[in-house]
């Protein structure tokens, strides 16, 4: 564990070290965005931008257009302290309409600091983090009633500490309030090895999460190939949440959360931890009685559980993991879940003679024919016989076809599957990567209870968490 405690440390002295390079100062005339904008233009790699303190609105400028925009610059965004520097966000939040937006690149870093950043609590972010840097820093900023705080996306990793992040009217968007939004480089992000304790992940640590509200208050979102690590947090009464893959991204690689106190104010989310995919560890937290509707860290695959789930939308990342997909690992739901069809040539119903199974166990599940390249969805099953309508090459089944009966496991991106493939029975999967836990307690001592979700449009459980954590 010593890595990973000592991780974010490595990247705060690189942070400052890079910020040595140079020492020039460009003080801007005012908190205006024009004026702040001025003084970023004029700025080289390793100068520091101070604003003065005051309040000025950003709002848009036009299409793909931020109010203020750092691109591909080494440079220190500093404002004159919390509630000193206070900018409110009118951004319109279109693509890249942002109140702040930081372009970075690989080999430069740039920290923000010092800074209130207040609502009136739009859709999306003030500050939006996208591009190759690694070694960036957001620190000692406050967001105010705002429904995000800080997003980022891209294959970009860095330091956000020592901020607050607080809201006290609900900004009744319809949405969740997130204080920061992690998005990796999805597809592309699990292709690299799993690199838990290390500088590759975003850090989120020493800050200070509040809503003064019920309903879905997230501290840290994860999804889109997301590295992320919570750690020596005050998470008030917010949310945890790794996400699985949805209708538009992959889900999360990996998470750490480790030395975070949850429910120390009342009127809490649903769940002080909700891990819905990914590979990590969680450990040293403490869950404190009372806040939270569910007082225990939930479990779970959404594309499993989720009723609203059920059909295809923007592809097919998003439809159930129940064999439909052919991104899901679709191995065979057990021993006697594969073999030959025995029966003749264009038959509508599978036959398998050395078969023994339950009459109608396999209702619900997905049949593939993976000689003749259909699948479809098992109506019926005898003992040795399985009725089904194939969709795909053929919709029969002739002497020695090939088949499997799958219920999806593992699925895409689910709990306890990592970065990477493996093939097992010549099918290609992500590779087991289990989520471990420990030392995680509620304030009286006992330990925090890791609640399994069962499906909810499932008539049975799934092997997906159970045999992963």
């Amino acid at each position: 564990m010593k890595k990973l405690i000592l991780a974010g440390t490595a990247l705060i002295v690189f942070l400052f070290s890079s910020a040595l390079v140079r020492a020039d100062v460009h003080t801007s005339t005012s908190c205006g965005q024009g004026a702040v904008q001025a003084a970023i233009n004029a700025a080289s790699d390793g100068d520091t931008v101070l604003i003065p303190a005051g309040v000025s609105t950003w709002t848009t400028l036009g299409q793909y257009l931020p109010s203020v925009f750092i691109n591909q610059k080494s440079i220190t965004l500093q404002g004159a302290g919390i509630d000193y520097t206070v900018i409110i966000d009118s951004a319109n939040y279109g693509f890249k309409e942002d109140p702040l937006h930081i372009t970075g690149i690989e080999g430069k870093t740039f920290r923000v600091t010092g800074i209130t950043f207040k609502g009136p609590g739009k859709p999306g972010s003030p500050v939006a983090i996208d591009g190759t840097s690694k070694s960036w820093r957001i620190d000692h900023c406050k967001f105010y009633n705002l429904s995000g705080g800080i997003s980022t996306r891209d294959y970009t990793y860095g330091l956000i500490d020592h901020c607050t992040f607080y809201t006290d009217v609900y900004p009744n968007q319809g949405h969740a309030i997130v204080g920061v939004y992690a998005l990796n480089d999805t597809y592309t992000a699990f292709t690299r090895p799993l690199a838990l304790g290390t500088s590759l992940a975003i850090y989120v640590e020493d800050c200070y999460f509040n809503s003064y509200h019920t309903g879905n208050m997230v501290n840290l979102h994860t999804i889109g190939g997301t590295r992320a690590v919570l750690r020596y947090n005050d998470c008030g009464n917010t949310t945890f949440e790794v996400w699985p893959s949805n209708s538009y991204y992959m889900g999360t690689v990996s998470f750490e959360a480790y030395n975070n106190s949850f429910g120390t104010i009342p009127n809490g989310s649903a769940w002080p931890v909700a891990i819905k995919g990914g590979t990590g560890v969680i450990f040293n937290n403490i869950d404190y009685h009372g806040s939270y509707g569910n007082d225990y860290f939930y479990l779970g695959d959404y594309r499993t559980q989720a009723a609203s789930i059920v059909n295809t939308v923007n592809g097919n990342i998003n439809q159930r993991c129940d064999g439909s997909s052919s991104l899901d690992g679709n191995l065979p739901a057990g021993a006697s879940a594969s073999g030959l069809h025995t029966g003749g040539n264009n038959q509508p119903v599978l036959t398998c003679a050395l078969k023994n199974w339950t009459t109608n166990q396999w209702v619900s599940s997905y049949i593939y024919n993976i000689t003749g390249g259909s699948r479809g969805k098992i109506t019926a099953n005898s003992y040795n016989t399985v009725t089904v309508t194939l969709a795909g090459s053929t919709t029969f089944w002739n002497a020695g076809d090939a088949f499997k009966i799958t219920n999806g496991w593992p699925c895409l991106s689910q709990i306890g599957r990592g970065p990477g493939v493996v093939l097992i029975d010549g099918t290609t999967v992500q590779p087991s990567e289990p989520v471990y836990e420990w030392n995680n307690y509620y304030n009286d001592n006992s330990d925090i209870d890791f609640i399994l979700m069962t499906g909810v449009n499932d008539s049975s459980d799934f092997p997906y968490l159970a045999d992963h954590f």
